[in-house]
């Protein structure tokens, strides 16, 4: 039997299922539900679906079921019996700092990955440990001593003079400040998955996550972390993954590069902007202004945008290796959970992220004593006069040779060979002319004394 491709769309009152299925005989299928089992078979597919509520009883003959000729699918369709009986998501306020457990209480030693789930992982696996993280030893570092080494390495590794460059040179920026991405020109309704999503979907492990108020706030900021750093690729790709888009999200997020937790909304943007200061190729305020823009905007867009960038990070990762490990940690935990979440609930937390504002004395680099410096250093060199910058040529030129000197001012070496050659010949025919004369005073002089001894004779 074949498993057919399926699409399933459901909102607050309908479910909507559509079975691919061109070579099936219309006459011989068959569709059943039962209590939260959809099944469809007609030869040679067969199909079967597990919901997490109860559907219609089609004894009841409550649904509709048509074939589209033009698609070569059944499409199958009834009202949800739960509609409006979904209970209520515990409110998560975001600005209000979550506590983490306590770490001295430490049976199996330290918790990372999805929901800080997992420890021990990396025990095994020292050799892929560097091609994965930045942390070493993760599983004897408790949250705190983890982010507190990622912030020492973070300002350590700053590269002033790469920031003033990007700061300066606007010309290099603007290409990415001005791309408008895709996600700009469509509503949330609009947002569809292409078949790339859908089959990496299939693919995908049937898994319910069970989490507390503490574990879902460190889940839905660490979604934050990772989508801005998806969003940061993006812009800096013009919307078209390279060779190094899996090193610039898994760099990007702290969650991925150092295991981190968030217990605050603010941390995790601070956290973001700052890396996209340090790492990547351009390290601009302005750009990482528009990267936190665009997360807003996917935020916005509801769940089945988020689940798109997070089945595109998965792919990433898994041609990627060794950073495949990531996804066992983080991303395919993401990709089954958001399939669960309200979209209101990803816009509550766009929402929050709004008025988040942080400054550039915020991420702790010194941007703006910096940019001060920069900027004196640049006005004192355009305020020397040219006299001032005429004495300072004239004294650098002093300490230099004769080629040296002509090399400063334009001169080729031929030209200063021929001029020293026309000076040696003007000093020889100088020199000549004079001992001519010389020559001549001399005769003179001879002519002189043989008259006068001719008439002292006489």
């Amino acid at each position: 039997m074949l498993t057919p491709k399926f699409e399933v769309k459901q909102d607050e009152k309908q479910i909507i299922i559509t079975v691919f299925a061109p070579y099936a005989r219309i006459s011989d299928a068959e569709v059943n539900i039962d209590e939260d089992t959809f099944t469809f078979y007609s030869s040679p597919y067969y199909l079967r679906l597990t919901f997490s509520g109860k559907l219609t009883d089609s004894e009841l003959e409550r649904y509709t079921a048509k074939f589209d000729a033009d698609q070569g699918a059944f499409v199958i369709q009834w009202n949800d019996d739960e509609a409006g009986d979904e209970e209520e998501e515990e409110n998560i306020d975001w600005f209000l700092e979550q506590t983490l457990p306590d770490e001295n209480v430490v049976t199996a030693g330290h918790k990372y990955g999805f929901a800080n789930k997992d420890t021990g992982v990396f025990t095994a696996l020292q050799n892929e440990l560097k091609g994965v993280i930045d942390i070493a030893d993760p599983d004897n570092k408790s949250a705190s001593a983890r982010r507190k080494e990622r912030i020492a390495c973070e300002q350590s590794v700053f590269d002033e003079d790469h920031y003033l460059a990007d700061y300066f040179e606007m010309d290099t920026v603007r290409e990415y400040l001005e791309f408008i991405p895709e996600f700009y020109s469509v509503t949330s309704d609009e947002v569809e998955l292409d078949e790339v999503d859908k089959e990496d979907l299939l693919k995908l492990p049937r898994k319910e996550h069970l989490l507390d108020k503490g574990a879902k706030s460190i889940v839905y900021l660490g979604l934050v972390d990772i989508l801005y750093s998806w969003c940061y690729n993006h812009r800096i790709t013009l919307g078209e993954n390279c060779p190094e888009s899996a090193w610039n999200i898994a760099k990007l997020s702290a969650t991925l590069s150092w295991l981190d937790s968030f217990t605050h909304l603010r941390d995790v943007v601070t956290s973001s902007m700052c890396r996209s200061l340090i790492y990547p190729l351009i390290r601009n305020w302005q750009l990482s202004k528009e990267v936190l823009k665009d997360t807003i905007q996917i935020l916005t867009l509801g769940r089945k945008k988020v689940l798109h960038c997070l089945l595109e990070i998965q792919r990433e990762f898994n041609n990627s290796e060794p950073r495949y490990l990531l996804n066992q940690l983080y991303i395919t935990d993401y990709c089954t959970w958001i399939q669960t979440v309200k979209n209101d609930k990803l816009i509550s937390l766009a929402d929050s992220l709004k008025k988040v504002n942080i400054a550039k004395k915020d991420v702790g680099l010194e941007l703006e004593d910096l940019e001060v410096a920069a900027h004196l250093v640049l006005e004192e060199e355009s305020a020397n006069s040219p006299v001032d910058n005429m004495n300072n040529l004239a004294t650098q030129m002093g300490d230099m040779t004769i080629i040296e000197n002509g090399a400063a001012l334009g001169v080729n070496e031929n030209e200063f060979d021929e001029n020293v050659d026309i000076d040696s010949s003007d000093e020889d025919s100088s020199d000549d002319s004079d001992q001519d004369e010389s020559t001549s005073d001399s005769s003179d002089l001879d002519s002189d004394d043989d008259t006068l001894s001719e008439s002292e004779e006489s």
